[in-house]
């Protein structure tokens, strides 16, 4: 497993304020843990992984350990996350982080909204009913955790999916709130249900055992003093919006 090696700095953004992070393989790495919780590592780790399968564009995804002399660092970094995060990491003896690996030259969506339209509208559905079957409600015209790139044309990353299999999912709020909202409402009805049978059909019962059993083994232990999401409930979530055509 890959090891960080130096903690770079904190982002001024998202709740959990991710760190980056050179690690042993001389990448940067933008990640989560310490200050995260099993419930968000989980989340991560199965929302990226399902969007990865699906082939849409995601940043490269890993677990990294973190050692412990680096992890004392990280508590005093991440303030009132701190305390909990010494009592759910240090006492279960967890010191395996998510990292996503650093796009250079990476700008937010928010920033360049226009080239929304230069999108297909293939690919646009699919982000969209992706982002439904794993309930990812953080995908917002406020905040769209999409990154874009631009080298002969536009490219996106999709990232962050620690909101994702969202127990206050609202069908109708999730419709109107998606950055792909309004080009959602032009595309022609065929290829919009083109799109959800394909994402639908390959978000399976076993993809979702095949990427839980890939994950940390530390993440997957029920944590003893927090709520964290079990596979059962993921598949629970999985298995109904398969049936949701909106």
């Amino acid at each position: 497993m890959k090891c960080v090696k130096e903690i770079i700095s904190r982002s001024k953004q998202g709740i959990t304020k991710p760190f980056k992070c050179k690690a042993s393989d001389g990448a940067i790495y933008w990640c989560k843990g310490l200050q995260a919780g099993v419930d968000g590592l989980r989340k991560e780790w199965m929302g990226a992984g399902v969007l990865k399968a699906l082939g849409l564009p995601t940043r490269e995804f890993c677990a990294l350990e973190c050692p412990v002399g680096l992890a004392e660092a990280w508590y005093k970094e991440a303030d009132s996350f701190g305390a909990e995060a010494r009592n759910d990491f240090v006492d279960n003896d967890v010191n395996i982080v998510f990292g996503s690996l650093h796009i250079e030259s990476a700008i937010d969506l928010m920033s360049r909204s226009d080239v929304i339209k230069d999108f297909s509208d293939d690919m646009v559905a699919r982000i969209f009913y992706a982002d439904q079957i794993i309930r990812n409600t953080d995908r917002t015209r406020e905040n769209s955790n999409i990154l874009l790139t631009f080298e002969e044309s536009a490219k996106l990353y999709l990232i962050d999916h620690g909101n994702a299999f969202n127990d206050h999912y609202m069908v109708q709020d999730f419709k109107e709130d998606h950055i792909f909202a309004d080009r959602m409402k032009a595309i022609p009805e065929e290829i919009k249900k083109t799109a959800f049978n394909e994402v639908a059909s390959n978000v399976s019962d076993d993809l979702i055992n095949q990427l839980w059993e890939k994950m940390p083994a530390c993440w997957t232990m029920r944590p003893k003093r927090t709520y964290a999401i079990s596979r059962e409930d993921i598949m629970q979530i999985v298995s109904f919006e398969r049936r949701q055509y909106v």
